[in-house]
């Protein structure tokens, strides 16, 4: 994973990422996933993914 800064297109403020996918804290821009550096993880790779065999409570 890189850290990556760029200027906020919509408000000129710098911005700071992973790979290349930014989200703007004083304006609230976000830039599209697909423009990243790298391919993003699928669900199988999350350590935070729910267990496939435990069925979520209702909500």
């Amino acid at each position: 994973m890189d850290i990556t800064r760029t200027e906020c297109p919509q408000c000129g403020s710098e911005v700071t990422g992973l790979n290349g996918r930014y989200a703007c804290a004083l304006c609230g821009w976000v830039n599209h996933w697909s423009q990243g550096t790298a391919d993003l993880p699928g669900a199988d790779e999350d350590p935070d993914a729910p267990d496939p065999g435990v069925a979520s409570l209702p909500g």
